[in-house]
């Protein structure tokens, strides 16, 4: 079951804002702050002695280098070319298991997906299952459970081979946390604010990342802002914005995360499922 890559990897690209990246290509964020007050805010950050933007980054790519087990619950927002309106607040789930276990639940139809809710590898066994409709598709697993594996290089993800899948997606969702730094154009600390979780107040780090051209509505060019804790380093908050060509329009996505857990303990039925009562199995797609 092959998904090509520029379709497959916006799977978790458009649905948390994790769109697809290169090193040469970051992510960015978030609009209508002036430079006069960014530049105000700066300065007055370096005067209470908050860490410069750089060494925030540095950290946040520390943090999520190489983590084993993570899971992620957000609820994602935005406006993006194929869906002008906007998109209704998403429930999200992405949760993965080195080598082998990943889950990415939530309305995958409107983000490229069309007819599946949840995509899930236990480590044996793969599955993809419409919610909607009540139907999965069951995928067997071709090389032996534990077997490790790195992001295939060719252009599609076979879910067949597990030890690629995870970290095939591991990458794109946190490439432009692990080198944002390293190319940005320009960046600046705006301050500190109390984020509201689900179940805690955290002390944040807004930080905003340019890249390109952003205030010359250059095509490619964006804005990153991320609310990052003050002691974890984990971006809790993210909203960017990039612009388009083709004619010119200003894609904008936003997640707040309700959950990170990065290398502990992860939720039990992180990477279980059963097919509910009635539920119907689709035969494979042919290679």
């Amino acid at each position: 079951m092959k998904v090509l890559c520029g379709e497959g990897a916006k799977i978790a690209g458009k649905t948390l804002g994790l769109r697809l990246s290169t090193v040469n290509k970051t992510h960015i964020t978030v609009a209508g702050i002036l430079l006069f007050p960014i530049l105000i805010f700066a300065a007055a950050a370096q005067d209470i002695g908050i860490p410069s933007a750089a060494e925030i980054m540095a950290k946040v790519a520390e943090k999520y280098r190489a983590p084993q087990r993570y899971y992620l619950s957000a609820t994602a927002t935005g406006k993006l070319r194929s869906f002008p309106n906007g998109i209704e607040p998403t429930p999200v789930v992405i949760a993965a298991e080195f080598p082998d276990k990943f889950r990415l639940e939530g309305d995958l139809s409107s983000l490229g997906l069309k007819g599946l809710t949840l995509i899930l590898l236990d480590g044996k066994t793969g599955w993809a299952y419409d919610k909607l409709s009540n139907k999965y598709y069951k995928i067997p697993r071709s090389s032996q459970p534990g077997t490790t594996g790195q992001q295939p290089s060719y252009g599609h993800v076979d879910f067949s081979k597990f030890e690629e899948v995870v970290p095939y997606f591991d990458h794109y969702l946190f490439v432009r946390y692990r080198g944002t730094y390293k190319t940005v154009t320009a960046t600046a600390v705006l301050g500190i604010e109390t984020l509201q979780t689900k179940d805690k107040k955290l002390q944040c780090y807004v930080v905003q990342i340019d890249y390109g051209e952003f205030n010359s509505k250059k095509p490619g060019s964006g804005r990153n802002i991320w609310w990052v804790d003050k002691e974890s380093f984990l971006i809790w908050k993210e909203t960017n914005e990039e612009w388009t060509s083709n004619p010119a329009f200003l894609e904008s996505q936003n997640q707040t995360f309700d959950t990170i857990l990065m290398d502990e303990a992860l939720p039990k039925d992180a990477f279980e499922f059963n097919p509910p009562k009635g539920a119907s199995e689709l035969p494979l797609p042919k290679r």
